[in-house]
């Protein structure tokens, strides 16, 4: 069997899905690592803060001490700490994975895409404000100076 031959078998779709749909877009690291999960469960909402490893317009990958009781396909509901509830983002719970002695990694899909505002605030962090110009004297601002 040829390379070429074993390397497109590998990259072989399992049952009409690619073989890895979580990674269609680019995950960044976030700087802003406070984030809050909520769920409706039972006619009650409930929530819990977690801890953001990496995010993209399309899903997001948090951690937390507490497995969360929604199951995978469920909705659930992803916002910044402090922010109100018509400004989170509803996704779909797509794994929680609690290994033994080690928190919980959840991951979500965005139903909607994030606002890009949002993206921006967890990935930069907040927009510092624009440095002061510098003033300089007229010597050293034209064309010939080095």
């Amino acid at each position: 069997m040829s390379f070429l031959a074993r390397k497109s078998w590998r990259r072989r779709p399992r049952n009409g899905q690619p073989a890895n749909e979580r990674r269609r877009a680019c995950r960044s690291r976030a700087v802003i690592h406070d984030v809050v999960l909520g769920w409706e469960k039972d006619g009650t909402s409930d929530g819990l803060t977690a801890y953001l490893e990496d995010v993209s317009m399309d899903g997001c990958r948090a951690r937390t001490p507490l497995v969360p009781p929604v199951q995978p396909g469920e909705t659930i509901w992803f916002g910044l700490a402090g922010s109100q509830p018509a400004e989170q983002t509803e996704g779909i719970l797509v794994e929680a994975r609690k290994p033994f002695l080690r928190e919980c990694s959840i991951r979500i899909k965005f139903l909607t895409a994030l606002r890009y505002a949002t993206f921006k605030h967890l990935v930069y962090g907040p927009q510092r404000p624009e440095a002061k110009k510098v003033e300089r004297r007229e010597c050293e601002t034209d064309q010939f100076w080095r």
